[in-house]
């Protein structure tokens, strides 16, 4: 099953029990895809080199390769 189609160079994947989340580091995106449907959100937009990644019961967190920052969406 294809989640997504043409993402700017997905660096990082990670799983909960309900959603696949990336991280698009040439676009500045970081993406859900929900499970089973595959629903496509996008959770932040005009990121600086979005890289890594981590997902809790409550948020989404990533740091930006281009300024060094952590950042946090709500899930």
């Amino acid at each position: 099953m294809k989640l997504a189609e043409q993402q700017g160079s997905p660096r990082r994947i990670v799983l909960d029990g309900t959603a696949v989340y990336w991280t698009n580091h040439d676009d500045g995106r970081v993406m859900r895809a929900t499970l089973p449907g595959a629903e496509l959100t996008t959770v932040a937009a005009g990121q600086n080199a979005p890289s890594g990644l981590a997902v809790d019961a409550s948020g989404v967190y990533w740091t930006n390769e281009g300024d060094g920052t952590v950042m946090r969406s709500e899930k």
